[in-house]
């Protein structure tokens, strides 16, 4: 697995994620485009294929509010990926749980969901941090201490 995080991008990431048949390779950042994402594809050693399909979704980045009181928005539809890597499986995983929390409970599922709302808080500190030069050169002498990278992950997700 390939994630790419640049300053080069705008908000932004690259990921390879290699399957069984054929590989998922995704970009995306404040001015994606197919070709941008061609290009970018290209220049990170993963050509596509002229004809390849290119199928996208977007992502929100702030919190997106439900139309109705009998719905719950959990994971991306919520708007509750991670807001610097966009990562999105954790927060699925836990905004379901919590959902589900919620309706058997009968509990308001911002309660409920009160940790995850404070991450996301954390989250928009960090945010314009992470795209920065020196938040880069920063991160790669961190990325040198396994235990450090630990802690601060744990930290700030």
């Amino acid at each position: 697995m390939t994630v790419a995080l640049s300053n080069h991008y705008s908000h932004g990431y690259y990921f390879v994620f290699p399957n069984q048949f054929h590989d998922v390779v995704g970009f995306g950042d404040k001015h994606t485009s197919k070709e941008r994402f061609r290009e970018v594809a290209a220049a990170m050693g993963t050509p596509l294929l002229a004809d390849a399909p290119i199928h996208g979704a977007y992502i929100p980045r702030s919190s997106v509010v439900s139309p109705s009181p009998h719905v719950i928005l959990i994971g991306d539809a919520g708007g509750f990926p991670n807001r610097a890597s966009y990562e999105g499986l954790y927060y699925a995983f836990a905004t379901a749980y919590n959902a589900c929390e919620a309706i058997v409970t009968g509990r308001d599922f911002r309660k409920v969901n009160k940790t995850i709302f404070r991450k996301k808080r954390k989250e928009e500190i960090m945010d314009p941090l992470v795209y920065n030069r020196v938040f880069f050169s920063i991160l790669r002498l961190i990325a040198l201490s396994p235990r450090f990278v630990k802690a601060c992950y744990n930290f700030f997700v």
